[in-house]
């Protein structure tokens, strides 16, 4: 960050002020990006000035525009960056004690020497080409990173794995040595009973052909008699088979008979509902044609309480019938 003539004040008469005292006050004026005082060896105390950088105009001219600026009972002097002083000397000294704060490329850019300066554009593009070098760089970091410790947790594992085979092999070895030796021992026994029984002592034991012949014949007529079981249960369960098809032929027949039986009586019941309806219809015309004016009379309980004790409660019907008397009786 480089200090402009626009958003920068210098303070002078600093004595013995530090660059936090200073930030603080001028904090009271503006945000401060940066504070710098300039200091060596070779300068005395009282050629001190500080650049202090604001992040608004504004704030340079308020700082300005306050007179007085005592900082810890230290009275100091503020003025613009650009100003300059009214004698030659003081600017000349000026201009020696002022640092060159800018950056390097910007202060060949503005050098006589340098006529052909880049533009602004072309600075903006090499600084979005830097920055995304810098990206670049940074996930290769990344990606390195993550690479390398994948590596180390792979070696720790095969590590591990090698550690673990190696402590088998090592197992093993001496189990094989333990087996070995083991083996020689019984092998320098069994060489040293032999050597010491006598050979008249071993008799040859005579090998019984009859009586393996015998078992031979007894296991082959027990494997004759299960083949002959095994048959016969394969013909029983053939014979079975064929008795459950008959079976099921029987059942699907006698299915489609009661079917067909089921169909033809469904059938006359329907036939002989309609029959019935007909004749229930028949009857009723028959009845209105025989008593046109047909009347139906219901006496009361007490009536028919009195007429009648020993008949039930239920209501009497009384059909009365008129017939008109003949045309002869009539005259």
């Amino acid at each position: 960050m480089f200090f402009d003539r626009e958003s920068t004040v210098v303070i002078t008469k600093l004595h013995n002020l530090s660059e936090s005292v200073l930030t603080s006050y001028c904090q009271k004026f503006g945000t401060v990006l940066r504070c710098f005082i300039k200091s060596s060896s070779q300068t005395p105390k009282k050629d001190l000035y500080a650049l202090v950088k604001f992040a608004d105009v504004s704030s340079v001219a308020s700082i300005i525009s306050h007179r007085n600026h005592i900082i810890n009972g230290t009275h100091v002097a503020m003025r613009f960056y650009h100003e300059d002083r009214p004698n030659a000397s003081s600017s000349l000294s000026r201009t020696q004690t002022t640092p060159n704060l800018m950056p390097i490329s910007q202060q060949k850019q503005n050098s006589p020497n340098n006529p052909a300066a880049p533009s602004y554009e072309q600075l903006v593009q090499e600084n979005q080409a830097l920055k995304h070098d810098i990206a670049n760089l940074q996930k290769s970091l990344v990606e390195a990173q993550t690479y390398s410790r994948t590596a180390y947790d792979t070696f720790q594992v095969l590590r591990e794995k090698f550690e673990a085979e190696q402590a088998l092999t090592n197992k093993l070895k001496q189990e094989h040595a333990v087996s070995v030796e083991s083996y020689e021992a019984r092998l320098k026994q069994l060489s040293e009973t032999s050597a010491t029984i006598p050979k008249d002592k071993v008799k040859d034991e005579p090998i019984d052909c009859h009586n393996q012949e015998n078992r031979l014949a007894n296991h082959l007529l027990e494997i004759q008699i299960v083949k002959d079981c095994l048959e016969q249960a394969q013909i029983d369960l053939g014979k079975c088979q064929t008795e459950n098809a008959i079976l099921n032929a029987k059942l699907n027949s006698r299915e489609q008979q009661f079917e067909a039986k089921y169909k033809e009586l469904n059938n006359q019941y329907l036939l002989m509902k309609k029959k019935y309806e007909h004749i229930s219809s028949c009857v009723k015309d028959f009845h209105l044609k025989l008593y046109p004016r047909k009347r139906v009379k219901a006496e009361s309980k007490e009536e028919r309480s009195s007429q009648h004790m020993d008949d039930s409660n239920d209501d009497v019907v009384e059909i009365v019938m008129q017939v008109d008397a003949p045309a002869c009786e009539k005259e």
